[in-house]
């Protein structure tokens, strides 16, 4: 059980960090949807979502340096180190962010007359300012994670969550309106930047590594690579909000905030597997990666699969506190499944990721987005935002396929457990049913449980007796 107790800081703490996400992201939305008309409230969700797209950008993907060249001690007793290294990227992200910023400006008024909405108009130049301290939280997280400071790496996108919505809910109270809303969302990233860099100040600044071009070629490969494997619960609403109308855009904006609390079981354990993935590597125990390869798929995919129960059993309950948004039940349940297939899936690209292997990753993402698009573009139209549900769910099938064939064919390792795969598969056509009213939500519920509790009696029983081989080979040598 050790390996457990090494993932339980940062599990713990991931856990804090989506639950106080989760809440916030709901008090947020359901203050936004009393203060904001539908349609704003559509504008303001596809406007938050392309600020996040170019704060990713605007990292230049030197989160992926922190981490390959901060992380190979694998002590989180010994001193944080690194901070002028951390300071550097810092600086080439504020210049790539404010070059962002007035890009935005400078596209705001004809995107917002293509699209037919002067809405989203304002909340675009209202947001842009957000770019820069949601890029230096990105490279903050990273650079906390690669010291091993897995708690404090993984509390910080909850903490933001939750200090935007209880902004919000001030900006609400105080009848401030949409100004009052965007002030609370440039606010909420910026107290956690500038706290977390006090914290930064007294480590050590030499981490014997320069940043080189090289570190600039690949990052920016690794940032599309991030954008991408953003893709669900970012490219989606960019995209409907570009060819649905502000009203479904908000629709579908709810359904995927709340389908995302699906993927706490993955974010909890994801973020300590990586930098662990690198050690392991560098030390060449494949066994250990083994191991930890699946822990990780198992506890992800029973998170997913309790939330996917509670949203079948409650779901429908939830969205009628916002009034209105029954047609985002659909849409919700499908999106959910997808969460399922990855985490079925394991740290495929996550693991591949941290070999050095940036382009083939990026890849495989950028062809998820590429089908999402093209199944939105084409379902949507049809039958609306269920239809946006069936692209997301069959294109992150068609990722976790590719995916775990490139790690295969980079690497030799099979990420692949049919069982795992077989308790997935009943899962998601179970939640496709419910999607489409061919089974009652409760019904299906009591079918994902069934699924779960095998699923946990099956693996535990294999991964007990893989650590019981791996004590005796140890006791043996």
């Amino acid at each position: 059980m050790s390996v457990l107790k090494t993932y339980r800081p940062g599990a713990l703490s991931a856990l804090f960090s989506q639950g106080a996400s989760a809440l916030g992201g709901f008090l947020a939305f359901l203050f936004l949807a009393n203060m904001l008309s539908k349609d704003d409230f559509g504008a303001y969700s596809f406007a938050f979502n392309v600020m996040i797209l170019f704060s990713i950008l605007a990292t230049l993907g030197f989160d992926r340096t922190l981490l390959l060249h901060l992380s190979r001690n694998g002590d989180p007793r010994q001193p944080m180190r690194g901070s002028g290294l951390l300071l550097r990227t810092l600086g080439g992200s504020a210049l790539a962010s404010v070059g962002f910023m007035a890009l935005i400006w400078g596209v705001s008024t004809p995107l917002a007359q293509a699209m037919q909405s002067e809405v989203v108009q304002w909340w675009l130049a209202a947001l842009a300012p957000v770019v820069l301290p949601m890029a230096a939280l990105l490279l903050l997280r990273a650079w906390f994670q690669a010291n091993h400071r897995f708690a404090i790496a993984a509390a910080m996108p909850g903490v933001a969550d939750f200090l935007r919505a209880m902004l919000i809910g001030v900006a609400f109270v105080a009848a401030t309106g949409k100004i009052g809303v965007a002030l609370a969302v440039f606010a909420a990233f910026t107290f956690p930047m500038v706290a977390l860099m006090l914290g930064a100040r007294n480590a050590q600044r030499s981490s014997g590594y320069r940043l080189t071009r090289e570190d600039l070629s690949r990052g920016i490969i690794y940032a599309f690579q991030r954008i991408t494997e953003a893709g669900q619960n970012l490219f989606d609403v960019i995209i409907i909000g570009l060819v649905a109308s502000d009203a479904t855009t908000a629709e579908f904006a709810l359904a995927a905030r709340l389908a995302v609390l699906t993927d706490i079981g993955r974010q909890a354990v994801h973020p300590t597997f990586l930098p662990r993935a690198r050690l392991h590597l560098t030390t060449g125990d494949q066994t250990k990666i083994r191991s930890e390869y699946d822990w990780v798929r198992f506890l992800s995919l029973l998170g997913a699969l309790a939330v996917a129960v509670f949203m079948l059993m409650f779901g429908p309950m939830i969205l009628m506190l916002f009034g209105g948004y029954d047609a985002a039940f659909g849409p919700l349940v499908l999106m959910v499944g997808g969460y399922v297939v990855t985490a079925a899936g394991g740290p495929h690209l996550g693991y591949l990721t941290m070999t050095g292997e940036v382009r083939l990753p990026a890849l495989i993402r950028v062809g998820g987005v590429v089908l999402t698009a093209i199944g939105i573009v084409i379902a949507v139209p049809q039958i609306g935002a269920l239809g946006a549900g069936f692209a997301i769910l069959l294109a992150l099938i068609a990722v976790n396929i590719a995916a775990l064939a490139a790690l295969w064919w980079m690497t030799g390792f099979n990420g692949v457990s049919l069982r795992v795969l077989g308790f997935a598969l009943v899962a998601v056509l179970t939640l496709c049913a419910v999607a489409l009213d061919w089974m009652a939500p409760i019904f299906g519920g009591m079918v994902v449980v069934v699924v779960g509790l095998c699923l946990a009696e099956s693996e535990l029983a294999g991964l007990r007796m893989a650590l019981r081989r791996l004590r005796s080979r140890r006791g043996g040598v």
